[in-house]
C-alpha cells in the first residue's frame, strides 16, 4: 500500500473486519480502541490495533484499505502512560465506521447509519465519548454485518439452485423436510433458510 496522505482517525482490526474510529482530538479514540481490542480478545476473538492518531486510507477494488503511516506503526498513546508499542496488524479493509460524538440520538436515521470515505458508502454509528458499552456495541455491530455480508454471498453461490427449487415447490410430493418448508412459504425462505443454515 502506497504512502498518501491520512487522517486523523484509529484503526483497529477484529477478526477480519477493520474498524475505523473517527471523532476530534482528545474525544479518546485511543482509549476506544484499546477497550475494544480488550472487549474482543476477552471474547476469545483475534482483535489488534492497526493505527492510532492518523490513519492511510485507500480505496481498491471496491473496498476501503487502512494502514499506519510508517511512522506510527505499533504505538497507540494510553493516557497517564504515554506513548506505547503493541502489536499491530499493518492493513485492513474497514468494515465499520465508529463515530465518537458527545452525546448520541435516541433513535438515529437511517442516513446516520452510514458515511463515506474516499468515495465509498460504508456502516456507520455512533459512540457517545467515554460510554463503557462503546467497544461491546461495535463488536455487535460488527456481528450484525457479518451476518448479513456472509448471508448475501450465500445466497448468490445458491442462485444456481433456485430454479431446480422452483420445479420442485411445484411438485405436490416433497419427503425432503428443505422442500417441505419450501413448499410451505416459497423460494424466498428457502434462500432465508439455507442462509440461515450457512452462517
Amino acid at each position: 500500500m502506497t504512502e498518501g496522505p491520512s487522517i486523523h482517525a484509529n484503526c483497529v482490526v477484529v477478526g477480519e473486519a477493520g474498524v475505523l474510529a473517527l471523532g476530534p482530538s482528545g474525544s479518546g479514540k485511543s482509549a476506544f480502541s484499546a477497550a475494544l481490542i480488550e472487549h474482543a480478545a476477552a471474547k476469545g476473538r483475534f482483535a489488534r490495533l492497526v493505527a492510532d492518531d492518523r490513519v492511510r486510507l485507500v480505496a481498491r477494488n471496491g473496498r476501503l484499505l487502512a494502514t499506519a503511516p510508517a511512522g506510527i506503526a505499533g504505538l497507540i498513546e494510553r493516557r497517564g502512560l504515554g506513548i506505547q508499542r503493541v502489536p499491530f496488524v499493518v492493513n485492513v479493509v474497514v468494515r465499520l465506521v465508529v463515530e465518537l460524538v458527545p452525546s448520541i440520538k435516541r433513535m438515529p436515521e437511517d442516513m446516520d447509519r452510514a458515511c463515506e470515505l474516499e468515495g465509498l458508502r460504508l456502516p456507520r454509528i455512533a459512540v457517545a465519548q467515554g460510554a463503557p458499552d462503546g467497544p461491546a456495541l461495535a463488536l455487535a455491530t460488527l456481528d450484525t454485518l457479518s451476518r448479513t455480508r456472509d448471508c448475501v454471498s450465500s445466497v448468490l453461490a445458491f442462485g444456481r439452485q433456485v430454479g431446480s427449487i422452483t420445479a420442485a415447490m411445484a411438485a405436490p410430493s416433497i419427503s425432503r423436510s428443505g422442500g417441505a418448508r419450501a413448499a410451505q412459504s416459497g423460494p424466498r425462505s428457502e434462500r432465508n433458510e439455507f442462509c440461515a443454515e450457512t452462517q
